[in-house]
């Protein structure tokens, strides 16, 4: 069980990083653009 809740975890860290990614670049597209 502490492995899949590991998985549940880096997976869980990962949506947030992608979604942090994803304002960054819409960030950078507006003070580009």
């Amino acid at each position: 069980m502490t492995k899949y809740r590991e998985i549940l975890r880096l997976r869980s860290l990962g949506l947030v990083v992608s979604r942090v990614f994803r304002k960054n670049s819409l960030f950078q597209h507006q003070i580009l653009g």
